[in-house]
């Protein structure tokens, strides 16, 4: 790596993780008709990507998207350094599909 990340970054960014995690399961948790028009879209789309990457819905994934959605603006910058760090950790394992990149969560 060619850039040093400071810890205090990286679990900042690991609690970003973890965040967009719970955000993700708790829309799959609740049932799908009780829902808003724009929530069910987002349902729809993660079920259209757990096919797609074959894994089940209920497994820890998140887009990379998602992630940097939850981080803040001087972060995003560093996503590279720091899933690069959780990959050589065995935290998350990186899964490509149709030029977007995902996260698989194993630890």
């Amino acid at each position: 790596m060619s850039r040093p990340l400071p810890l205090s970054d990286l679990h900042i960014m690991i609690g970003a993780l973890e965040t967009a995690l719970k955000e993700q399961q708790k829309l799959v948790d609740v049932k799908f008709n009780a829902l808003p028009k724009h929530k069910k879209d987002v349902v729809i789309r993660l079920r259209d990507e757990a096919r797609d990457l074959k894994v089940s819905l209920t497994s820890p994934f998140i887009s990379e998207a998602d992630w940097k959605a939850n981080l803040e603006t001087r972060l995003q910058a560093k996503m590279k350094w720091a899933s690069q760090i959780l990959r050589q950790l065995k935290i998350v394992k990186e899964m490509r599909l149709k030029s977007k990149v995902f996260y698989l969560v194993t630890a």
